[in-house]
């Protein structure tokens, strides 16, 4: 289905109270009954910020709910965002939040009003969701934390979905952390990690184009990542702000000696640390640039055979690290071509701005030599 087709039908009305109009213009939420899905990237085609865009669209869809809205959300800082959940807790929206046990890292959530209740969740920090759902059908997910840096300098991505079936699956994981449907959290109710029941449902359809949603752990998102790489015939392209996973990269190494071309970018900061997977794909033919910018990626994407009809694209929260396989998390596959151009557009900005590591076989030697003390290889 052409990409295009999917935003036919709508009809948008600009949200006019939003975030400060000084620092952008407030977003245009759609107006309609009918299905979408909308893809947004903080970062212009040719690479240059946008600074207020991503929050500006959550300040505008927070303006327009009218019903409920439930948050999940790993660190808040970004106090615009507080404002508005302020604004539609006075016009009476039922507000849920759950964030991770780090309250250091929620500098913008105590200036919440009090009936806004919080639940800090798991104390081990294993809550990593960046999500929102408004009115139980619309679908904000993200790879973007609500703070400052996240939302206006890190490279990210948002999906926006207007789906009820959708909007079903993040409820039903919400409200397993939360403890149940109540207004008020339930401590003693609440599960997370392997705790948590496996959602009733992955496969979906939206606007005429096929989704799958998976919630981790329960549904193994790192599973359905090495499907999907082992399935590839001819092309994996990634943007990923770090790459831990011994199990990812082996997945990767087949694909590649099944001559599939591994194409993409990591940042730069993470490929410092001895058992990035970087030192293991890059000997085996790799095709990977390092981002050095101040701020970098924060991506955790994968296209798959860009191009081809059958391609996919695997986004959400989920980091490509071995310790994520335990935390609370979700991944999310989009079926469709012309989304799969998009994502494959973003890497080849962000591989065309990134360098590539001009030393990187020489520290490869002194890596190795360093895991063969270790026993590691």
């Amino acid at each position: 289905m052409e990409w295009t087709k999917v935003f036919a039908t709508l009809f948008s009305v600009a949200i006019l109270v939003g975030c400060s109009k000084e620092q952008g213009p407030a977003f245009e939420v759609p107006s309609t009954e009918e299905e979408y899905l909308e893809l947004y990237f903080n970062k212009t085609e040719s690479g240059l910020d946008r600074p207020y865009f991503f929050r500006n669209i959550l300040c505008s869809y927070i303006d327009f709910a009218t019903r409920s809205i439930d948050i999940a959300m790993f660190t808040a800082e970004e106090m615009q965002i507080s404002e508005a959940l302020n604004r539609a807790r006075d016009r009476g929206v039922r507000i849920r939040y759950i964030t991770s046990g780090d309250k250091q890292a929620n500098t913008a959530l105590p200036v919440l009003h009090q009936d806004i209740p919080i639940h800090y969740g798991d104390p081990g920090f294993s809550m990593h969701h960046k999500f929102m759902i408004i009115d139980q059908r619309v679908v904000i997910n993200s790879s973007a934390n609500n703070a400052q840096w996240d939302l206006t300098q890190q490279a990210n991505n948002m999906v926006i979905a207007q789906s009820k079936d959708l909007a079903v699956a993040f409820v039903h994981e919400f409200e397993q952390m939360w403890g149940g449907p109540e207004d008020l959290p339930a401590a003693d109710k609440a599960k997370f990690g392997w705790e948590k029941e496996k959602s009733p449902r992955n496969h979906f359809e939206i606007a005429g184009v096929p989704v799958e949603m998976y919630f981790n752990p329960q549904d193994s998102a790192n599973r359905r990542l090495i499907d999907a790489f082992e399935a590839a015939e001819q092309e994996v392209a990634f943007a990923q702000m770090l790459f831990f996973g011994g199990d990812l990269g082996a997945a990767l190494l087949g694909a590649m000696e099944q001559d599939v071309k591994l194409f993409g970018v990591l940042k730069e900061y993470y490929t410092r640390y001895d058992l990035s997977e970087y030192w293991t794909i890059m000997p085996a033919g790799a095709e990977v640039r390092i981002d050095t910018l101040p701020r970098g990626i924060h991506h955790k994407y994968a296209v798959i055979d860009a191009g081809d009809p059958g391609a996919m694209v695997l986004t959400g929260s989920y980091n490509w690290h071995a310790d994520s396989i335990a935390i609370d998390d979700n991944l999310m596959v989009i079926h469709d071509s012309a989304v799969a151009e998009r994502f494959r557009a973003n890497v080849q900005m962000e591989y065309d701005r990134a360098i590539l590591q001009p030393d990187w076989q020489e520290r490869l030697v002194k890596v190795r030599e360093k895991l063969r003390k270790l026993g590691r290889i």
